[in-house]
C-alpha cells in the first residue's frame, strides 16, 4: 500500500524501486541459499520425505506442497515460493519492487509499446473474471481439450489480454466489471463531491 501511495510517474521513484527491489531480491535470495546449504535442511528433508536429491531440490524450487518444511527451524529462512516464511516473503515484495520499477522506466521510455499493458492493467477484475471464466470451462482431461496445453491457454490469456487492453485504448473507457463496480459505487453513495 505504501508503494501505491508514491509518485510513480517520477522517474527517481521508478529507478529506486526497481534498484531496492533488486538489492532486497539478491540479499533474500543469498539468505535463501546460505539457509539450504548450511542449515542441514537439504538432508533432513530427504530423509523425511524419502526423495532423491533431485526430487529434494525440485521441491525446493518450486514448492510441490509434499515436503513438510515448517519442522525444521531453517524454515524461517527459505525463499521457497509459495512457502510464506518471512525470507519468502521479503524476496516476492523485492521482485515485485524490481518489475514494478522497470515496467515504469520501460512505459516512460516507450509509452506507445506499454499503452496495452498499462490498459489492461487498469482492469484487473475484468481480466481476471474473463480468466476464471476460461479456466472453469477448460479441462485439460477432456478429449476435446487436450490438444490445448497450459502453455498454449497461458499465451492465449496474455495475447487476449492485451489485445483488449488495446481496445480500452482505442475506446478510452474503463473494463466492463470496474464500470458496473463504480456505477454500483455511485449508486449507493452518490458521486464525489
Amino acid at each position: 500500500m505504501a508503494i501505491g501511495r508514491l509518485n510513480l510517474r517520477r522517474l527517481s521513484t521508478a529507478a529506486a524501486l526497481a534498484a531496492a527491489g533488486a538489492a532486497g531480491a539478491a540479499a533474500t535470495y543469498l539468505i535463501g541459499w546460505a539457509t539450504v546449504e548450511t542449515s542441514g535442511m537439504f538432508g533432513h528433508l530427504q530423509q523425511l520425505s524419502g526423495y532423491e536429491p533431485h526430487e529434494v531440490q525440485g521441491a525446493l524450487e518450486t514448492n510441490d506442497h509434499l515436503l513438510p518444511f515448517i519442522t525444521h527451524p531453517a524454515w524461517f529462512g527459505l525463499v521457497t515460493p509459495h512457502q510464506g516464511s518471512p525470507v519468502d516473503l521479503i524476496h516476492t515484495l523485492s521482485t515485485s519492487m524490481l518489475t514494478l520499477g522497470v515496467l515504469l522506466l520501460i512505459a516512460a521510455a516507450l509509452p506507445w509499446l506499454t499503452a496495452p499493458l498499462v490498459s489492461a492493467g487498469a482492469m484487473p477484475l475484468t481480466l481476471y473474471t474473463a480468466h476464471l471464466l476460461v479456466l472453469a470451462v477448460w479441462h485439460p482431461s477432456e478429449d476435446l481439450q487436450e490438444t490445448v496445453t497450459p502453455p498454449m491457454l497461458w499465451t492465449g490469456f496474455i495475447v487476449a489480454f492485451l489485445v483488449l487492453g488495446l481496445v480500452k485504448v482505442l475506446v478510452k473507457r474503463r473494463g466492463p466489471l470496474e464500470a458496473a463496480t463504480a456505477g454500483a459505487a455511485h449508486a449507493l453513495v452518490g458521486p464525489k463531491p
